[in-house]
């Protein structure tokens, strides 16, 4: 799977997880793009992570949803919020606007306050 644009990454997620909290979030809440990672939790693999959040509910729940490619398999993972794994964010490393995320300067504070916490 080689992924050209935010919206391949979004689409394809779309079309993987259809059912359950995580998918009606996907269709009818806000997506945001956190950007590629070096490393992502529990499979260590590098991908990107997509946070979709349920709007339409009382309380608005947002699902951290991972993307990486393990050899030829692309798969999606669930991360959960306080697993993203800010220390590994490759955005600042890269031009390109699906390795930046949605917001990479507030991304790179992430990474940056993560770094400064070990």
């Amino acid at each position: 799977m080689h992924f050209r644009t935010r919206d391949d990454l979004v689409d394809w997620v779309c079309s993987q997880v259809v059912t359950g909290g995580p998918g009606r979030a996907l269709q009818d809440g806000g997506v945001e793009l956190l950007g590629g990672f070096s490393s992502i939790p529990p499979m260590n693999q590098p991908g990107w992570i997509i946070k979709a959040t349920r709007c339409y509910s009382r309380v608005p729940f947002s699902y951290y949803i991972g993307v990486v490619v393990t050899g030829f398999k692309t798969k999606v993972i669930q991360v959960a919020e306080d697993s993203v794994p800010w220390d590994t964010w490759d955005g600042d490393k890269s031009d390109n606007p699906l390795y930046q995320g949605d917001l990479p300067e507030k991304y790179k504070e992430f990474k940056d306050a993560k770094r400064t916490e070990v």
